[in-house]
């Protein structure tokens, strides 16, 4: 009898656990249900949870040239709904890793759940825009050894990052992409990429390699607000910029844990913001990560 674990979500516990063929076969009031019956803690350690099918109900599901992305009501935090994308149903693949038009086929899917939320939300959540309620965060956590996920929360309150854009514009008078785009020195400049989009190390990082994507000009409105073109460049830039950073914590002999957050909604320039844990220390500074991180990109 084998013990060898599992290494891919099998066909068969996707199909098992599918709420509806599409997400467009299914109403928020189903995924609120699926979501409550579901518990969000989940013990670590052991198989994988992901490839031994234990991941909840599934609400969507994309195919890649590798594999496939799928989307599941993870649960209830509070009073908020959180569904959970799995980049790939193959072990230990995600966005730093995955072809280049998986990683498109990836941002389109998260597009997608993101209007999903947006707009189905019911009377727990106060109207936002016009035809939208509540605020939809999109963050991820990568740890090495596992399925890369990205997580959508609807929130009925606005979320602490939220409030601090906020608080920017206030005080002054225009987004952090307004801001970066004027006040970053050419040196600090990591890359451009598709779709007016640009990637800068922090001048004053409270982390190590924090990193800002940005658009270019600037854009307002969340993730499926954006035009094809800049979330095909969000893609890329996530895509390359993580992948350049893994291969840089790999040579220093660090673990490839880093986390971001697209910072996005109504009347906000959208951005997003890369870093490593608070635990991560180096010796070297901001110029010197430019360096580095410019050297790996493209570098697979």
């Amino acid at each position: 009898m084998s013990t060898a674990r599992p290494r891919r979500v099998e066909p068969a516990l996707l199909a098992e656990q599918r709420l509806a063929s599409t997400l467009a076969a299914i109403d928020f009031a189903a995924v609120w249900a699926a979501a409550a019956e579901r518990p969000l803690s989940q013990s670590r350690g052991g198989p994988c949870r992901i490839c031994s099918g234990r991941f909840g109900p599934v609400i969507d599901t994309t195919e890649l040239f590798r594999g496939t992305c799928f989307l599941t009501a993870h649960g209830l935090r509070g009073e908020s709904l959180v569904l959970k994308q799995v980049t790939s149903t193959k072990h230990r693949e995600d966005l730093d890793s995955v072809p280049p038009m998986d990683a498109i086929t990836v941002f389109e899917a998260l597009a997608r759940a993101e209007s999903f939320l947006a707009t189905g939300g019911d009377e727990r959540f106060p109207e936002t825009s016009p035809g939208r309620r509540g605020h939809v965060s999109i963050a991820k956590r990568h740890h090495d050894g596992g399925h890369g996920t990205q997580s959508l929360t609807l929130h009925a309150t606005p979320p602490k990052w939220l409030l601090r854009e906020r608080e920017f514009v206030a005080r002054h008078g225009a987004g952090l992409p307004s801001f970066l785009e004027t006040r970053t020195p050419a040196d600090l400049l990591v890359g451009e990429f598709r779709g007016g989009l640009a990637a800068a190390v922090a001048a004053a990082p409270q982390r190590a390699f924090e990193l800002y994507i940005w658009c270019r000009p600037g854009a307002t409105g969340a993730l499926s607000d954006l035009s094809g073109n800049q979330r095909w460049g969000l893609a890329q830039a996530i895509r390359e910029l993580t992948g350049a950073l893994r291969l840089e914590l790999a040579v220093r002999g660090l673990p490839a844990d880093y986390g971001w957050r697209l910072v996005a909604g109504a009347g906000i320039e959208p951005y997003v913001r890369l870093v490593t844990p608070r635990t991560l220390q180096v010796a070297d500074g901001p110029r010197d990560w430019v360096e580095k991180l410019r050297s790996h990109i493209g570098v697979e």
